[in-house]
């Protein structure tokens, strides 16, 4: 779906770049960001979308999990940007953080919705 480039494109600079579909990549540099659709929604009568996404948070500590994902809040909830030939909303809805045990690494799982039209 094209407007995953668009989300990717960004959220990318809160993570250097380090942002996958799906899965982290083996060796992973922390903090990352994966991303997954779970729902893909049309207005029946304007001419707008709008997909939710989990966006999962990956780092080292629990303090940084919740930064990372404050100042992704911060930096892109509710405003309108203009990306990859998209005009989007990015709406913040949820937030979990959780910690592996296995890993040792913090797995955040922030759900937001991208309300978009093409331009």
């Amino acid at each position: 779906m094209a407007i995953e480039k668009a989300l990717v494109t960004l959220l990318k600079p809160y993570v250097s770049n380090r942002m996958y579909a799906d899965f982290l990549p083996e060796n992973p540099v922390y903090p990352a960001l994966t991303y997954y659709t779970i729902s893909h929604l049309a207005h029946p009568i304007v001419n707008a979308q709008y997909p939710t996404f989990a966006i999962d948070l990956w780092t080292q500590s629990k303090e940084e999990n919740v930064e990372l994902r404050d100042t992704i809040v911060d930096g892109c909830d509710r405003k309108w940007t203009t990306t990859d030939g998209y005009e989007m909303r990015f709406r913040y809805m949820t937030y979990q953080c959780f910690y592996d045990v296995e890993s040792k690494i913090y797995h955040g799982v922030m759900d937001i919705e991208l309300l978009y039209k093409e331009v």
